[in-house]
């Protein structure tokens, strides 16, 4: 039996530079970016975000990239009142953290 992983990754304000350069680098086809100012007005009762405002703006809500090969990956930008914590601490545990998974794949 196959297992897909489909990975959602949250960026602290730059899912669309960061979609932009995997849609080049990996030869993928961006096939959603929706702002929280595009957002459904019935999904906007703050259902989730943080302080329980609407967020709004240019940030982006979802993103969807579709890989070669079928895979897909999501992403998004941390709502407005939610605070961004990144995986590590430093650099230098995210570059160990890289390196040990990228050995063999």
């Amino acid at each position: 039996m196959t297992t897909t992983v489909t990975p959602y990754l949250s960026f602290n304000g730059n899912t669309r530079e960061a979609f932009a350069f995997y849609e080049k680098a990996l030869g993928a086809k961006i096939e959603t970016m929706m702002s929280y100012a595009e957002m459904p007005a019935s999904a906007q009762p703050g259902e989730g975000c943080g302080d329980g405002s609407a967020p709004s703006g240019d940030g982006i809500m979802h993103a969807c990239l579709a890989l070669p090969g079928g895979a897909m990956l999501f992403a998004g930008d941390t709502p407005p009142g939610m605070p961004y914590e990144g995986q590590y601490d430093t650099v230098d545990q995210t570059h160990s953290a890289f390196h040990a998974l990228s050995q063999g794949g």
